[in-house]
């Protein structure tokens, strides 16, 4: 079964998001929850839905309603997600996959 690996970072960012969330709205929070975790398991079994990122190797894939992309690399066993991040922002140049 293909699967999908958060790194510290994604991880952290989600953790942040629901926090975020939660402070104004708690059913919000929880389908945004359920939604994200649905479509890391959808990446994991079909990793090339996504774009190519921005650096060699990446591939990226936006999630509209939440205002989020998932970055990530694939893997022989589903995918490594690097960081969940807001496509308003610009990378960090120091931003590496851990």
């Amino acid at each position: 079964m293909a699967k999908a690996i958060w790194s510290a970072q994604a991880t952290q960012e989600f953790k942040d998001l629901i926090a975020y969330l939660k402070q104004n709205n708690r059913k919000s929070a929880d389908e945004a929850a359920t939604e994200i975790k649905s479509i890391s398991r959808l990446l994991a079994r079909r990793p090339f839905l996504g774009r190519p990122g921005r650096r060699e190797g990446e591939r990226e894939f936006s999630v509209s309603d939440w205002n989020k992309v998932f970055v990530y690399r694939v893997t022989p066993d589903g995918i490594d997600i690097s960081t969940l991040r807001d496509p308003r922002m610009q990378p960090k140049p120091d931003d590496t996959d851990t």
